[in-house]
């Protein structure tokens, strides 16, 4: 019961970081809807075109939010990364776990990603973190800096990000930097026990 409510909570956060990075859609629609019942109806009561209006905007924002909500909170957990494979570019190293990402939905079409753990020799304190926005076709660009260790704290980039339509329970995401595409692209992989 607990999860409900915090699921509820999380939900009603979501539906105002969406009125705020949204207000002047919501507040056009909001304007055009009063404007509209005041000639389309014989009610000229300004009060009630209002109100309606306030009413219709509601909805639009509800059905909005609740549609990203539910594409973007299946995204949410801890995600093991994997390499291709270093003989064969189209395979997957499935046995090989170079990392551990957490993933975390921001609201809109925000998500934030942060290397928690690195697994690759020599590179194991190289930690970073960041955002993305992502667009209707699942593609987007995550902007990230480095958080560890101490001296690349300013080291900053970008990377390309994909999600596609999940199958089945198993959500992947890729993940590549444009500079060494072929060379280091990562896939990350929901781990089954969330």
């Amino acid at each position: 019961m607990k999860d409900f409510w915090i699921k509820i909570k999380k939900f009603l956060t979501l539906l105002v970081k969406n009125v705020e990075v949204q207000i002047f859609l919501y507040i056009s629609v909001l304007l055009f809807a009063i404007s509209y019942t005041s000639f389309a109806t014989e009610a000229t009561d300004l009060i009630i075109n209002l109100f309606v209006s306030f009413i219709s905007t509601f909805i639009l924002l509800f059905i909005n939010t609740i549609t990203k909500f539910i594409r973007f909170i299946k995204l949410e957990g801890t995600y093991d990364a994997i390499l291709y494979k270093s003989n064969n570019k189209q395979r997957l190293d499935e046995d090989r776990i170079i990392g551990e990402y957490l993933l975390q939905y921001e609201g809109g079409y925000i998500i934030s990603l942060k290397k928690v753990k690195c697994l690759e020799q020599g590179w194991e304190d190289h930690l970073w973190e960041g955002e993305a926005e992502i667009s209707d076709t699942n593609i987007g660009t995550l902007y990230w800096q480095q958080t560890s260790p101490e001296e690349s704290k300013n080291l900053t980039g970008y990377k390309k990000i994909i999600i596609p339509r999940s199958k089945g329970n198993r959500i992947m995401i890729y993940l590549f930097d444009e500079s060494i595409l072929f060379g280091h692209r990562e896939v990350l992989i929901k781990q089954s026990n969330e």
